[in-house]
């Protein structure tokens, strides 16, 4: 059980971008890792992701809940197949929530 719950272990990883105005984005797990460069607010891009498919991104902020949101659609998906995932702080911690059918679920990741 405890090999299980290391390979559903995710670090999430946000910091400066190499470019002024962007950020970088890293999900890094004991079996792949995929990051993005140069991401900018409001710009769809396309990246790898942890299936190994590319998938057309976006990351947006909303001012009012004081939360990033990250979309996800693989290129070979339907719209209705879109992924979504939202951070927050709070206190220490990033806060990851994501639902699908119905089930909601949250990782909270401590600030290193």
């Amino acid at each position: 059980m405890r090999k299980v719950i290391l390979m559903a272990s995710i670090t999430k990883i946000f910091e400066h971008g190499s470019k002024p105005g962007t950020f970088r984005f890293k999900n890094l797990t004991p079996k792949k890792d995929a990051e993005a460069d140069n991401v900018v607010l409001g710009k769809e891009f396309q990246a790898e992701g942890l299936d190994s498919e590319q998938h057309k991104v976006l990351f947006t902020y909303d001012a009012v809940k004081d939360e990033v949101t990250e979309t996800r659609l693989q290129l070979e998906a339907s719209e209705d197949q879109r992924d979504s995932y939202y951070y927050k702080i709070e206190g220490d911690y990033l806060v990851l929530t994501m639902s699908w059918k119905g089930v909601t679920c949250k990782h909270f990741y401590k600030r290193q």
